[in-house]
């Protein structure tokens, strides 16, 4: 059996976050890691057991529970849930993520993410009855709102200061893309577990005027820091250099679960934001 340490990021919603806990709690998870952000916009959640100083940011908050954990509690995989997520009662959170890892054990799994209950989501992410047919998909992008990530991956990160241990990911856009693409550097993958859902409130912080900033100032300033910080390391075309390399590597291996054949069509609608249009539309698994 593989070990987990769920890891809970409080940012300013003590009451989601307490619901997170018990729901994990009675399901069987110990030593869960609650890391409150230090804002004094709300108090602490009843559970917080690792309070940070001032108010520090959704990277930064996984950043220092990685490092506390990686380095004195090392798990197999860390849970790192945001408080954007609400755990489903009907699902035993436990014996599904126990599931999965026996099921893939042929491939290095080096993110596990849950289908998300949201019509924000992309649809091949997206838990639809449909989808929980096919159990497992690889992906290149999952929305890392409550993944498990191996010790493994995050360690090489960790090494190179990537993803959560970059600090320019202030509001942790672009997190997801360097980390997904440390993982295929490493023939690691990640998975999408389409009969273990989550709902995805997205944004949820923002919505209830929690957040530090409004949602529309948000989004530009996490859209610039993503831009900003993947161009400067992998070029103007870091999108298409990450997804290709990507394609060209699930093309090669012959695996016996479903693959996402689709760029972040997300992306297109940074524009919205005042930022860079980023065209994309040429990169479909199909055209390699």
């Amino acid at each position: 059996m593989k070990t987990i340490k769920p890891i809970i990021l409080s940012y300013n919603l003590p009451k989601e976050t307490d619901q997170i806990h018990d729901k994990l709690v009675n399901d069987g998870f110990k030593d869960i890691i609650v890391v409150d952000n230090g804002s004094d916009k709300c108090p602490p959640a009843k559970s917080a057991n690792l309070l940070l100083p001032k108010n520090i940011r959704a990277t930064g908050q996984a950043k220092i529970a990685l490092m506390y954990c990686m380095s004195y509690f090392p798990a197999d995989y860390y849970w790192l849930i945001t408080t954007s997520t609400v755990l489903l009662d009907r699902v035993d959170y436990v014996k599904k993520i126990q599931e999965a890892f026996q099921d893939l054990r042929e491939i290095e799994v080096g993110v596990l993410s849950p289908a998300l209950d949201s019509n924000k989501a992309i649809a091949t992410q997206r838990y639809t009855a449909e989808n929980a047919k096919k159990q497992y998909l690889i992906c290149f992008h999952p929305e890392l709102v409550a993944s498990l990530v191996s010790h493994k991956l995050l360690e090489k990160c960790r090494e190179k200061k990537k993803a959560y241990f970059e600090k320019a990911f202030v509001r942790g856009w672009g997190c997801n893309y360097e980390l997904l693409h440390e993982a295929v550097l490493g023939n690691a993958w990640a998975v999408i577990h389409h009969s273990m859902p989550v709902k995805w409130v997205s944004n949820l912080g923002y919505k209830k005027n929690v957040g530090g900033e409004d949602l529309e100032s948000y989004f530009k300033n996490a859209g610039r820091e993503m831009e900003t910080t993947l161009t400067k390391k992998y070029g103007r075309n870091w999108y298409r250099k990450m997804f290709s390399l990507y394609v060209k590597k699930v093309h090669k291996l012959k695996f016996s679960y479903n693959i996402d054949r689709e760029p972040n069509r997300r992306l297109d609608n940074l524009s919205h934001f005042g930022l860079k249009r980023l065209f994309i539309k040429d990169l479909s698994f199909e055209n390699r």
